[in-house]
């Protein structure tokens, strides 16, 4: 027999013997308009990645469904984030955005509970099983992570995307201590930001198991979770804000003086539990600048005393300028460099 047929032959019985694995990574259920329908059986790891992961390389792909691009974008643009459920666990991938390759991967230690019952008023409860992980903020300083998932609870199938209820999940404390919170908003949940001393500012009124919109109540809390104070200064329009303390924080915002028919940057000392929006603040005037001018905040650091910042002007003409401020942490004082 020729020697070639013979080769063909046992190439042909090695590749039908050999492990087809690929059917270990087709997820179980993907959510309906996060992942693009494959249609037919994928036949590559690159189309499972296309088709299911968004074109980003997930490392393990074993038990893996419900993969979402997660709309929370973090200072970082060069990271993007993946989440979904790993075997009834909640999983999370960092990504490169270019490469799209992954960096690195969490995988929550305990699983979901099968069940999730809730009450939501006159004795009646809401029942159903929590999917759809999407994260609403993610934080990682050093090895400290601080990540807010928003899961559906239930799947309606005769309700819009947006009309499902909604479960949060605080993860905190190195993403060891966790907090359970019923939400029944879905775009609004999403506002949380910074504050002092590792803490963090959501748009909600959190009691111990409960997070809802109650005109306008925003709720401080620190990272392991712990609820420290509520507030109703409307965070949400506001300029960025620079904390000195839990209560009090620098705004630094430029406008028309029509007083005194000029255009000036100023700095305001907000106090969050007396005013509603940061012009209700303490007014310190900085320095005139034109109305075409464009201006950049960096903070620079703190002492004891001072916290310092540098503002970088740049002219309609191109020209380029710097000014450092450092203000007086208790006193308010203004110097200017």
């Amino acid at each position: 027999m020729n020697r070639s047929i013979i080769y063909c032959l046992l190439l042909c019985i090695f590749l039908a013997c050999g492990d087809n694995d690929y059917e270990t990574l087709v997820p179980e259920e993907v959510a309906p308009g996060d992942s693009t329908d494959p249609g037919d059986t994928t036949e590559t790891l690159e189309d499972y990645w296309n088709y299911f992961c968004h074109g980003y390389q997930v490392k393990d792909t074993s038990g893996l469904n419900r993969v979402f691009l997660n709309p929370f974008y973090p200072e970082n643009e060069e990271v993007v984030y993946l989440s979904g459920i790993r075997n009834n666990r909640l999983w999370v991938g960092t990504f490169d955005a270019t490469t799209r390759k992954q960096t690195s991967d969490f995988l929550d230690s305990e699983p979901l509970p099968d069940s999730y019952s809730h009450h939501v008023g006159y004795g009646e409860y809401k029942t159903g099983e929590l999917t759809s992980p999407i994260i609403s903020f993610i934080e990682q300083k050093g090895d400290h992570t601080t990540i807010l998932f928003k899961l559906a609870l239930g799947e309606n199938e005769n309700a819009g995307w947006y009309e499902r209820d909604y479960r949060l999940l605080l993860f905190a404390g190195n993403l060891i201590s966790k907090k359970y919170i019923y939400y029944s908003d879905y775009y609004n949940s999403d506002f949380m930001l910074n504050w002092y001393n590792n803490s963090y500012i959501a748009y909600l009124e959190i009691t111990d198991d409960e997070a809802k919109l109650s005109n306008g109540i925003y709720t401080c809390f620190d990272k392991t979770g712990e609820v420290l104070f509520t507030t109703r200064y409307d965070f949400y329009w506001d300029k960025t804000h620079y904390p000195i303390n839990y209560k009090n924080s620098i705004v630094f915002s430029a406008r028309h003086e029509y007083n005194e028919d000029i255009y000036r940057l100023n700095v305001y000392i907000t106090d969050i539990d007396e005013n509603r929006n940061f012009e209700e603040g303490k007014k310190i005037p900085l320095f005139e600048l034109n109305p075409d001018d464009l201006y950049e905040v960096t903070e620079l650091g703190e002492n004891e005393e001072f916290k310092s910042f540098q503002l970088n002007i740049t002219e309609y003409s191109g020209n380029k300028y710097s000014r450092t401020v450092n203000i007086h942490i208790k006193t308010h004082e203004v110097q200017i460099k």
